[in-house]
C-alpha cells in the first residue's frame, strides 16, 4: 500500500503493541498484526463521530470512540479510532507500525490492511482515561490533516 509520506510522523514497523491500563497498567490485550480482533477485549460500546473529509474524493474516512472499563481496576476507559480508506485494493498482509506525531508527541497504533478489495489506514489512538476523552479527540483534530492515509490511485 501506497501512503503518502509526512516529515512530522515517525513510523516504525513492530508485530505486536501491547495495550495497558492507563490507571493501574493492568494488560488489556496486544494488538497484534496475526489476530487484531483481540485487541479490544475490554470494549463495552462503540460510537461513531463526525471528522472532516479528506479533500481528495477517492478516499474516504470514518471516526469512533470506543468506551469500556479496565477489568482489573474498574476505571472508565476511551479509545479513539480514525480509519482512511480507498477502493482497489490489492491483496496484502496486515502491517502494524507503531507511529508518533513530532509536533505534537502523540502516539498511536497504525494499521494497514486491506478489506473486501479497499486499501485501508487505520489509527487507533489510546485507551485512555475516560475523563480526558474530550481533550483527547480534540488533539487528534488537531493533527488529522497528518495522519497518513492510503494514496489515491494515479489517473
Amino acid at each position: 500500500m501506497n501512503m503518502k509520506t509526512n516529515r512530522l510522523i515517525h513510523i516504525e514497523p513492530v508485530e505486536t503493541i501491547p495495550v495497558t491500563c492507563p490507571g493501574c497498567a493492568a494488560a488489556l490485550g496486544t494488538i497484534d498484526v496475526q489476530n487484531l480482533s483481540q485487541r479490544r477485549l475490554w470494549e463495552r460500546e462503540h460510537a461513531p463521530l463526525s471528522i472532516a473529509q479528506p479533500t481528495n474524493p477517492a478516499i474516504g474516512a470514518e471516526a469512533g470512540l470506543i468506551r469500556g472499563a479496565c477489568p482489573a481496576c474498574a476505571v472508565e476507559l476511551a479509545e479513539f479510532w480514525i480509519t482512511f480508506y480507498r477502493d482497489h485494493g490489492a491483496d496484502e498482509a496486515p502491517r502494524l507500525s507503531l507511529a508518533m506525531h513530532g509536533a505534537s508527541f502523540t502516539a498511536w497504533a497504525l494499521i494497514e490492511h486491506q478489506k473486501n478489495n479497499w486499501d485501508v489506514v487505520e489509527h487507533v489512538f489510546g485507551p485512555i482515561l475516560d475523563e480526558h476523552a474530550e481533550a483527547a479527540f480534540e488533539r487528534i483534530r488537531e493533527i488529522l490533516n497528518d495522519l497518513p492515509r492510503p494514496e489515491a490511485e494515479a489517473a
